[in-house]
């Protein structure tokens, strides 16, 4: 879906003489990594306003990002499944945090 997406974004492109025919595979590249990204950073504020979580998903965002930019990390065979393993982690991440807030005395 996404790698669809990312394609017909390039074509108009490419057809509208924005971007040269000879670039196109690396603009599909490019347009799969910011539809990935975006997908993701919207499916945890989504998950984050149920969860009343929205300080722990930017905390969550900003070191993800920040450690997946130095570091690199897991790289799933597809975008579907990175997405998904974001969101989960995002999950577990928030779930944790209120299992342990509930175990530690106040003050």
């Amino acid at each position: 879906m996404i790698k669809k997406l990312a394609n017909g974004m390039v074509c108009f492109y490419a057809n509208n003489h924005y971007i040269s025919k000879n670039d196109t595979n690396s603009y599909v590249y490019g347009f799969e990594i910011l539809l990935s990204t975006t997908i993701n950073v919207i499916l945890v504020l989504v998950i984050a306003s149920f969860m009343h979580s929205f300080f722990e998903a930017i905390f969550y965002l900003a070191a993800f990002i920040s450690i997946r930019n130095s570091s690199g990390g897991f790289h799933a065979k597809n975008h579907e499944s990175c997405i998904l393993t974001f969101t989960t982690l995002f999950v577990v991440f928030c779930l944790m945090i209120n299992i342990f807030n509930d175990h530690i005395p106040a003050g």
